[in-house]
């Protein structure tokens, strides 16, 4: 082809039809820089589709670990909400001058649990060494870095470290005090973690008012957990939905 082009270039010249061979040289200019514009024009459209592709799997991964994160905090909240429920009865039954009975047992067996989150965050640790700037939906992007750099902080150092805290404090000594401890026959691994748990001294437990503060301070914590389990569900819920839609348009 460009020998082709030579040929009329030189025919041209040779003719001494100047006028011919500049009308050429200029389309031949045009057509070369035509030929760049679409080779910039290719080379854009690749790099955009990487970019397209490399925004998808991040995308894809970060909703995988979401869905992990949200089914954590789903069960870590109903845990909570059912030993909520249990406190909440013990109370009662303590400003009431309920005798010791099976259900006031049951109702002291979950005094030394909670439900401490653990999140999964490799896709967003993996998003912030490529650049959060891959997310190019701010509403997106400001979401996602309050739920993991926020809402995900506050549960697993902050709520979870007072629960920890008030256990070392204050809970424990007293549970030590009113609660008897039994471990289960050992028959298996999972046997481990299963032990009994009743009240020695259910009528002191009643006239103690350290215990009686200890178990309202305990209520107050472990709903305001509930609470804080609820709103980060409801944001990742809302995260999700928007990166349905992003995936939607950027699905290959």
């Amino acid at each position: 082809m460009l020998r082709f082009f030579r040929q009329i270039r030189q025919r041209y010249l040779a003719e001494n039809r100047f006028s011919k061979y500049l009308l050429y040289a200029v389309g031949e200019i045009v057509l070369v820089v035509i030929g760049i514009l679409i080779a910039l024009q290719i080379n854009t459209w690749n790099e955009e589709r990487k970019f397209r592709q490399q925004q998808y799997g991040l995308l894809r991964d970060l909703a995988a670990d979401l869905k992990a994160n949200l089914q954590e905090l789903e069960e870590g909240r109903e845990t909570n909400r059912l030993f909520l429920d249990e406190y909440r009865s013990l109370s009662k039954a303590i400003r009431e001058d309920q005798p010791p009975s099976p259900v006031i047992d049951s109702l002291c067996k979950h005094l030394a649990n909670w439900h401490s989150p653990f999140f999964t965050r490799t896709a967003y640790e993996s998003l912030k060494n490529k650049g959060l700037e891959i997310v190019e939906n701010e509403s997106l992007k400001k979401q996602i870095v309050a739920l993991f750099e926020k809402e995900f902080v506050y549960l697993s150092e902050d709520y979870d470290r007072t629960e920890w805290e008030f256990a070392s404090n204050i809970k424990t000594e007293l549970l030590n005090q009113y609660l008897e401890f039994e471990q289960e026959d050992y028959r298996s691994e999972a046997d481990l973690i299963k032990y009994d748990v009743r009240p020695v001294d259910f009528e002191g437990m009643k006239a103690d008012k350290r215990f009686v503060n200890m178990l309202s301070e305990l209520i107050v914590y472990r709903s305001r957990g509930v609470y804080q389990y609820t709103q980060t569900i409801r944001l990742i819920e809302n995260i999700q939905t928007v990166i349905e839609a992003e995936l939607n348009t950027l699905r290959p």
